[in-house]
């Protein structure tokens, strides 16, 4: 059963039944009533996730907002800075508002991921605030220290900036090119 799936906690069709001044039930008093329980909202279901009852950028308490490419929940500033990322990068979703988005698939999928662990990956590859700047493009990014909330909005900017394209060039490029260059090798081979 996924998580926003409930059964009745009552059987479907209670019948009360009253009884009158002389002992005997009345039927005339019967009632039928329908209870289930109100499935959780995609925002309560979410926040329960170790992680999740903060922003995964900037550690904002409870986050409304969520990154569906980069399973983060996130505070609406640095959903802000995301929105501005471009939808290919970071599709940004209200918890409260996009009640569509947030199917039981979308549900489980953010249940099992959580900020905690979503954030070792992308800030895995950033570098530490000991690294030295090496001249390379990516030394822009160096020395770069997770934002708190109240820091202003330029340092948050700077932070999700490095975070994402740091993980993307450091990780997915290279591999993109390795199999781009063995299918261009596989090719020319074929044709010897």
């Amino acid at each position: 059963m996924s998580p926003v799936e409930f059964e009745p906690s009552v059987s479907d069709d209670l019948v009360l039944e009253q009884k009158s001044g002389n002992g005997q039930h009345d039927v005339r008093g019967t009632h039928h009533h329908r209870t289930r329980m109100k499935p959780e909202k995609p925002i309560d279901l979410l926040r329960k996730v170790d992680g999740n009852n903060m922003c995964a950028d900037c550690g904002a308490s409870e986050p409304d907002w969520a990154s569906l490419n980069l399973g983060a929940l996130l505070c609406i500033e640095c959903s802000g800075v995301h929105r501005n990322l471009g939808v290919h990068i970071s599709m940004v979703r209200s918890l409260t508002h996009d009640v569509r988005v947030w199917e039981p698939s979308v549900i489980n999928l953010f249940q099992s991921l959580g900020n905690m662990f979503v954030n070792s990956i992308w800030e895995e590859t950033l570098p530490d605030d000991n690294s030295s700047a090496d001249g390379s493009d990516t030394s822009q990014y160096l020395s770069i220290s997770k934002p708190k909330h109240k820091d202003v909005f330029s340092a948050k900017e700077k932070f999700i900036h490095a975070k994402v394209f740091t993980t993307f060039t450091t990780a997915y490029i290279p591999l993109f090119f390795s199999n781009v260059w063995g299918v261009k090798n596989q090719i020319i081979s074929s044709e010897e």
